[in-house]
């Protein structure tokens, strides 16, 4: 048979159900019934026109925990203390339980446990005030009460650099003096102090730079060797005036490593050509060259700097830099401040992208440097140039 069922209809005729309770003797009966290991949960649930399993696993767990009285819900409606509150929410958090599970423990309700345990999750403090005086609470978490006030209407109030510390957070490889020149370009009239304030605020600290192996090509004297013409300095003023090349190596896999060679340019810094390989062998600074002489302007004749490397010393590499009237130069032996442009551009592009990139492959390798490249010549911009990328200063100075 069938016990009877409590319904709360809508106050309209549209026959749709608010919600339903069932009565306390339904609720023994239909324990009983599965307690009696002659019904499974559903058989029970179909024979008394339970809607939900989950109700009725409930309310087996309730009586089989607490006793038959715990179904009784003129019994559940409780005013709770605030230390029993954060006594079931803190038994919640530190064991692998369900609300159900908990609810049982403590005799309640699943939902009262999963709505507690969301308020002071999501709101804290202000989450249980409604229902508790705020003396109370002050004095339960030992928090003064202008304390209180102080940070809630600092929470309230609107940060006049919000828009700036977004801004700052999308320039994360920058130091606070270029992402100045970005605020100057996008409006912001803010000094550099302001930004540099701002960025220790954020917490944003330099970790690009480490200490890692780096590539020797010097194997002594295998061919000629060219006089160093630049004598350290470094003040071209036109692009294509004065080149820098060298080669760098970074680690891919433990038999496998990746050879870039590029050209950088004096006066702008851009990366004028570049190649790569697995090997640091003459293949790679021939496809290096061949990209540069499709790029010189004509009439032009550069100087071409490097250090002593075996490459560079080579018949090849001297003969091609001859036939396109490209003269050569050497830094002093072991001197790598003598090739500082390319040094620094090695610098920035391990700090600023190699380091913080896991690569695992050849391919993988290429795409992250052609990448890379494509931002620093078009998208970074530097102090020394004005708060220009290295093509812009390319156009600026070749329409004065």
């Amino acid at each position: 048979m069938k016990c009877p069922r409590i319904v709360r209809h809508t106050s309209n005729d549209s026959g749709v159900f608010f919600m339903s309770k069932y009565s306390y003797q339904l609720k023994i009966h239909a324990v009983q019934e599965y307690l009696s290991k002659e019904c499974s949960y559903a058989e029970v649930c179909r024979k008394f026109d339970i809607h939900s399993k989950r109700q009725l696993i409930t309310w087996v767990h309730e009586a089989q925990a607490n006793g038959y009285e715990s179904l009784d819900p003129r019994k559940t409606h409780h005013s709770y203390s605030l230390d029993f509150k954060l006594q079931v929410v803190n038994y919640y958090r530190m064991h692998e339980l369900s609300t159900v599970q908990v609810a049982v423990k403590f005799n309640l309700n699943r939902s009262q446990v999963y709505s507690w345990y969301r308020k002071y999750k999501n709101e804290g403090i202000a989450g249980l005030r409604p229902k508790y005086p705020l003396s109370k609470l002050l004095t339960y978490f030992g928090i003064p009460r202008s304390t209180f006030y102080e940070r809630l209407k600092a929470s309230q109030r609107i940060d006049k650099y919000r828009q700036v510390k977004q801004f700052i957070r999308s320039k994360e490889a920058y130091g606070y003096r270029r992402i100045w020149y970005c605020l100057m370009k996008q409006g912001f009239t803010y000094c550099q102090e302001t930004v540099r304030r701002l960025m220790t605020s954020m917490g944003l600290k330099v970790t690009l730079y480490s200490s890692k192996s780096h590539y020797h090509s010097y194997r002594g004297h295998m061919g000629k060797t060219a006089p160093n013409y630049l004598h350290q300095q470094f003040n071209a003023r036109k692009a294509y005036q004065v080149l820098h090349t060298d080669i760098t190596q970074i680690s891919i896999s433990e038999n496998v490593k990746g050879y870039l060679s590029p050209v950088i340019d004096e006066a702008s810094g851009a990366v004028v050509a570049y190649a790569t390989s697995t090997h640091p062998n003459m293949n790679l600074i021939t496809t290096m060259l061949v990209s540069l002489f499709k790029k010189l302007p004509q009439g032009s004749s550069p100087i071409m700097h490097s250090d002593q490397g075996w490459q560079y010393q080579q018949w090849q590499y001297r003969g091609l830099l001859c036939q396109h009237g490209i003269t050569q130069s050497m830094s002093r032996k072991g001197n790598c401040l003598d090739n500082s442009p390319v040094e620094s551009f090695f610098n920035l592009l391990k700090r600023e992208c190699l380091n913080r990139v896991k690569i695992t492959s050849f391919q993988q390798f290429q795409n992250v440097i052609d990448q890379y490249i494509h931002w620093y010549n078009n998208i970074r911009i530097s102090v020394n140039k004005k708060g220009m990328t290295p093509n812009e200063y390319i156009r600026y100075h070749s329409n004065l």
